[in-house]
């Protein structure tokens, strides 16, 4: 097998596995290998430098590439998947939606194509269980998988309704899983709800989350413009609260202003992909990566963002 092949193969693997946890692997690698006798060389070269150009995100290179694939191979799922997350990564979530769901529809027992497509409707501000038109929703498998898809982003209540009426050993496991997860958020919000309190003074003020004292810490400093001071409690903060977005957008706003664009891209990239249901600090994180893409004479993506906030052409 040439190093192409092996490449190919091991991609391969990956996705016929994802939703085969418990299958013998000589039987995914032997699948993958049957799979892979259906590939040309021009296929796999397209393929493979598709791959390459997204990876050094090279998304407008990477698309046409895999659209040669497409045109090679038009019911073939991979392609739709990698055509979805090219899309995706690009900015262009109405051609990712598309290709996503066409993969979906083709596998619809496939996990990670499941995965992107609802990832992809979340970025739309809507969910696969809001449209279940859209996909074969009375398969057991593919509701089974995005109720583990809502479990592993705690979005526990979504995923107790997915598996509503369908029964099971596993089912009444997950959802006892899932009714002991949503017991403990609530334990948990109780404990952080803002609750009125007197100060000595007999002042009502009120008792925020810790993470919550931080952030109204870091948005004076920021409106101060004491940079040096922001670096510190931003850096503080991100280390003491690594999943929440906005602290990411603080150091993407300190390092756009050292100039060091790169790195803010990056940071503030990470913040929307933590980022749910807070339209105001989207807009901020936006209103920052426009700036850095500008800084970088890369005028196409800052328009994208631009656009999203009402700034564009």
């Amino acid at each position: 097998m040439n190093n192409c092949n092996t490449l190919l193969l091991a991609l391969l693997l990956v996705q016929l596995s994802f939703g085969q946890e418990s299958e013998p692997e000589i039987e995914v690698e032997e699948s993958a290998e049957v799979f892979l006798e259906a590939y040309s060389d021009s296929f796999q070269e397209s393929f493979f430098e598709g791959l390459k150009q997204k990876g050094i995100e090279n998304y407008d290179r990477a698309i046409a590439l895999f659209l040669d694939c497409k045109r090679q191979q038009p019911q073939n799922s991979v392609v739709d998947h990698e055509l979805a997350k090219a899309y995706l990564l690009d900015g262009q979530l109405t051609r990712g939606r598309t290709y996503a769901l066409d993969a979906v529809l083709s596998e619809p027992e496939n996990r990670w194509y499941l995965e992107t497509l609802e990832y992809i409707l979340n970025k739309q501000g809507s969910t696969v269980t809001s449209e279940t038109a859209l996909v074969p929703y009375q398969n057991k498998t593919l509701r089974v998988n995005l109720a583990k898809i809502y479990m592993g982003r705690k979005k526990y209540t979504q995923a107790l309704s997915t598996l509503n009426g369908i029964k099971g050993t596993e089912i009444r496991t997950m959802v006892k899983k899932i009714e002991d997860s949503i017991q403990a958020q609530k334990k948990e919000a109780s404990r952080n709800t803002v609750t009125p309190t007197k100060n000595p003074q007999n002042k009502i003020v009120s008792d925020k989350a810790p993470w919550e004292k931080l952030r109204d810490d870091i948005e004076v400093l920021i409106a101060s413009g004491d940079i040096k001071s922001l670096k510190t409690r931003a850096k503080e903060a991100l280390e003491a609260y690594p999943s929440q977005p906005y602290f990411y957008y603080a150091q993407g706003y300190i390092k756009n202003k050292e100039q060091s664009y790169t790195e803010a891209i990056a940071l503030l990239e990470t913040a929307l992909d933590y980022l749910f249901d807070d339209s105001g600090l989207e807009l901020a994180v936006y209103r920052q990566l426009a700036d850095a893409h500008l800084a970088l004479n890369e005028t196409e993506k800052a328009n994208k963002y631009l656009k999203r906030i009402g700034q564009g052409n």
